[in-house]
């Protein structure tokens, strides 16, 4: 019998929806094999690279684990970058001041005056790049350091910029530090800025927190009133002064910053993120492709029978 628009309509209708269905099942359980293998062999490849980079984040020298300075909090490697946080319990120390910072827009005098003052906690943290030494920021703190969620004081001090890195003037590098020896270069460095002259550069930190004391509480108005709180009570200077904080900023959002630039840590990204992605999506693409086919050449023997059945049903 010859077929109707409609008849030949429904049989094509059934024929797709065969197709389909079929197609769809093949695929699927095809797929579902192959994708599960490319993603645990990608699991595998990004546990190998991480373990891999992770050996070498353990810091070794000729002589075994690396000798941290005294009063280390934090040692934190990531590439080729090191941090070092040191923090130095309340202490009274003797600093020499330029004319400049004891006579405000004085800067023509020469006179340089020493003053004992009772200092907070101090904190310092300092970046290395390969073993050596890059820069140096210093904050204070009126309590230790319990979270790195907590935001550094501003220190009351000169010779410190106000994204709180610190001054080494004429401080030879290449003379004073050596390379590797994270330790040494920082008890250099400490010992250098505390022997050093405060001078009215970068001096912003110095006046700002002066300001503010001279309102808030005079014992710290000037340096001879801190002096003279100092005899009385060295620790003053955390019981009760308000410091001001410093911005918005964090001790772990200077942290991350130190580390932002590593091109060590820029290049384990990238082979993670760029390079095996690459690799694997393609791994993916050839795998749907052979499973596209596979499953194109088991489908179409039986399609093809069961086409041909309905077709010969239909014209009885």
């Amino acid at each position: 019998m010859a077929l109707t628009q409609d008849t030949a309509r429904d049989l094509a209708r059934s024929i797709a929806e065969q197709v389909v269905s079929r197609f769809k099942q093949e695929f699927a359980g095809e797929n579902e094999e192959q994708l599960d293998r490319n993603l645990r062999a990608f699991s595998n490849k990004v546990s190998r690279i991480c373990w891999k980079t992770a050996q070498k984040w353990c810091k070794f020298d000729d002589e075994g684990p690396i000798l941290m300075p005294d009063f280390t909090r934090i040692f934190y490697k990531k590439g080729n970058t090191e941090v070092v946080l040191q923090e130095f319990a309340p202490q009274v120390r003797r600093l020499k001041f330029h004319n400049a910072l004891l006579v405000e827009n004085d800067t023509t005098g020469t006179d340089v005056k020493s003053f004992t003052l009772g200092l907070p906690y101090v904190v310092f943290m300092f970046k290395f790049v390969g073993g050596i030494f890059q820069e140096v920021y210093c904050s204070f703190n009126n309590a230790p350091l319990k979270r790195l969620d907590e935001t550094p004081k501003v220190p009351y001090l000169s010779n410190i910029g106000t994204d709180l890195r610190v001054c080494l003037g004429s401080f030879d590098r290449a003379e004073n530090l050596e390379k590797g020896n994270i330790a040494q270069q920082c008890s250099s460095i400490i010992s250098y800025f505390w022997q050093s002259l405060f001078v009215n550069e970068l001096g912003d930190n110095y006046w700002q927190c002066k300001s503010h004391f001279l309102t808030n509480d005079a014992r710290l108005g000037s340096l001879t009133a801190w002096q003279a709180a100092t005899e009385e009570n060295p620790l003053f200077v955390i019981d009760e002064p308000g410091w001001l904080p410093y911005g918005a900023n964090t001790y772990g959002d200077m942290i991350v910053h130190l580390f932002a630039l590593d091109n060590k840590d820029t290049e384990f990204q990238h082979a993670i993120s760029d390079d095996l992605s690459k690799e694997v999506l393609s791994g993916i693409k050839t795998d749907i492709s052979a499973s596209i086919n596979q499953v194109s050449e088991q489908s179409m023997s039986k399609l093809i029978d069961q086409i041909a059945d309905q077709l010969l049903q239909a014209t009885k």
